[in-house]
């Protein structure tokens, strides 16, 4: 009842999104209302089917669900006491969604950076009415949130279908949120947690759908694995494991044509469709990038396969602790071949093996301890035959082909894109890889053990510190102490550098909440200069009273700003993008530079210098 729930208050909020901006009232009181509604009634019956405490509470007495419950716990902690900062929400999704806002309707934006414009747009739907009704962004960790929690019942629930033992499947849906990509995501506002839940919630109805002889289930199948497509283009692979599944139970989709044609028109809606031809029709290419100015189409399969490859070993073995992690990323660079370096640095220009010294959200994988336990898993699977025959499945002849799909498109994925950060972009294809390797005798017998036991204690454990220690919502006064270390170890380099990444994550929400508040209350129009990376998030504050316009250069500086009487940008983007007009500008205009600040937004870049100039008004024509 819960997944059912959330996935039909999903669909129902995302439609509304395109819907509104259809007809530009993406702003009005009919859409907070609809929506607002849909997400309040999705909550209270996700709230009064979800906790029995009659029924509940004695399974999180057991080690697995208790560390779970408290996996958890600690990820709550984090949303409520700290701002969302994930670095893509923050320098492209959130900022679309608040032009967007502004405008009443989905438009497409004049600017450098295309990712506001060609990226799947679901989870920007999904948040708009939470801004919208709060005026604040501390409540949207609730969209990772309530996915985190319905993760056990479904990984439960597919695994016994796939015919994992009851056993086995029991002990690893506590385990599997403990994977370092879905822990650190459970209170964030990364978009990969969220689509692999859609996935597997797809894969849950497909299996049900024939076994309960049930149309409603084939429908919220298609539903789920639209959403997914819709919240991430990495994910349309997906669609082929997720029709796999579902192939057994396509009768049951024409027994009822009239409202299965009337869902299939909602699917093709809340899907990725609705992206690919806007993207087609503002550049011809259906992704959005047809000269690939983000690099992430590759030149070569082989040079897909084998780098991403190489990426997924390296960040999906990222412990919770990795002191001395860039001279780790310099030496597993140097041990590939000069050879194949040079061939992926040409066909592969975003190649990048990425280690931290924490496991951090963008680019994290499983992470080492979660495994080791897979590792194991595949050498008991290798090495004893399946135990007994699926359960509650549709045709057991339909089930070979669900795990060759799952790999195939696996492999599409891996051909096809060339992202530094594979590990976190594949994080919805582990859930359906993993069941395959589970389905063993040896593991049924295996999990009996302590040994066995101490592991998957150890991996939960291990997300549970690595959820206090992350610098995107820390658990620990980690100012509080760098203070105190500083005094003993005032010329330590490893504690400064731990310092300065405690502190540019603390503040990344609002890094540039110092130039905005040079600002008056009437510069409700901006000018912002900046590049793909920079966080001008924050100057969207307080939402709804300001609009960002992106001036792409000189030629156009007049047509997209408007008579816009502020600026502000970074000093380094202005005689590459600009020559000289800024500095004209101000001079025949009679304008002034009002500030000059040295801010931080990467760690890696370091301190860089952002102006903020005020022009006079123009008179009115």
């Amino acid at each position: 009842m819960r997944v059912k729930t959330w996935i039909v208050a999903c669909t129902v909020v995302v439609a509304a999104g395109w819907l509104f901006s259809a007809f530009w009232r993406l702003n009005g009181l009919f859409y907070k209302t609809i929506t607002g509604l849909t997400f309040l009634l999705a909550l209270v019956l996700f709230g009064r089917n979800g906790f029995d405490w009659r029924l509940g509470l004695h399974r999180f007495r057991r080690p697995l669900p208790m560390g779970f419950a408290l996996l958890c716990l600690v990820a709550t902690l984090g949303g409520i006491l700290h701002p969302p900062n994930n670095y893509d929400a923050l320098s492209y999704r959130m900022p679309r969604l608040l032009a967007w806002l502004g405008a009443g309707h989905w438009t497409w934006i004049s600017t450098t950076s295309q990712r506001l414009n060609y990226s799947a747009a679901n989870f920007e739907w999904l948040s708009a009415p939470v801004v919208l009704l709060s005026g604040s962004d501390r409540f949207l960790f609730l969209l990772n949130l309530i996915p985190f929690l319905l993760l056990p019942g479904l990984i439960f629930s597919v695994y016994r279908q796939l015919g994992v033992s009851h056993r086995v499947a029991w002990s690893w849906m506590w385990i599997l949120p403990a994977a370092f990509c879905f822990a650190l995501q459970a209170a964030s506002i990364g978009n990969d947690l969220i689509g692999a839940f859609f996935v597997l919630a797809s894969l849950h109805f497909s299996l049900s759908a024939r076994a309960k002889g049930n149309v409603s289930n084939v429908w919220l199948a298609l539903l789920a694995i639209a959403l997914a497509t819709g919240v991430k283009g990495s994910n349309l692979p997906l669609v082929l494991p997720a029709l796999a599944a579902l192939w057994p139970a396509r009768r049951l989709f024409l027994r009822r044509p009239y409202g299965s044609v009337a869902i299939l028109m909602v699917v093709l809606a809340v899907s990725y469709l609705p992206t690919a031809i806007l993207n087609h029709h503002f550049t011809g290419d259906w992704k959005g990038d047809p000269h690939n100015t983000e690099a992430i189409q590759l030149g070569s399969p082989l040079a897909g396969i084998l780098g991403n490859a190489v990426q997924l070993g390296a960040q999906n073995l990222q412990p919770p602790l990795l002191p001395g992690a860039e001279s780790l990323n310099r030496q597993l660079t140097l041990l590939i071949p000069p050879g194949i370096r040079l061939f992926l640095k040409r066909e592969f220009p975003r190649f990048e093996i990425r280690l931290g010294e924490l496991p951090q959200e963008e680019a994290t994988g499983l992470g080492l301890p979660l495994v080791v336990l897979c590792g194991v898993c595949f050498l008991l699977s290798a090495l004893h035959r399946p135990a007994g025959e699926p359960t509650n499945t549709a045709h057991k002849s339909s089930l070979r082909f669900i795990p060759w799909a799952a790999l195939l498109a696996t492999l599409a994925y891996t051909a096809l894109i060339g992202s530094e950060a594979a590990a976190r972009l594949l994080s919805p294809y582990y859930l359906l890889l993993l069941p395959f390797l589970l389905a063993g005798s040896g593991n049924a017998n295996w999990i009996r053990k302590r040994r066995w036991q101490g592991m998957a204690w150890v991996a939960q454990g291990s997300a549970i510190l690595v959820l206090v220690l992350s610098p995107a919502r820390p658990l620990w006064p980690a100012q509080r102490i760098f203070a105190v270390l500083r005094t003993r170890w005032p010329g330590n380099v490893q504690l400064a550098r731990a310092e300065q990444v405690y502190c540019v994550y603390g503040a990344r929400n609002d890094v540039l909440g110092p130039l905005r508040d040079t600002l008056p209350l009437e510069a409700t129009k901006i000018a912002v200069i900046a590049d793909d990376n920079d966080l001008d998030y924050a100057l969207w504050r307080p939402f709804g009273a300001r609009t960002l316009v992106y001036p792409v250069g000189a030629h156009s500086w007049e047509e997209e700003t408007g008579g816009v009487t502020w600026i502000i940008g970074k000093t380094s983007l202005l005689k590459p993008r600009y020559g000289g007009l800024l500095e004209q500008l101000l001079v025949r205009s009679g304008g002034e530079t009002l500030t000059r600040k040295r801010i931080t937004s990467r760690v890696s870049v370091g301190p860089e210098e952002w102006f903020v100039i005020r022009l006079p008004e123009r008179p009115v024509k």
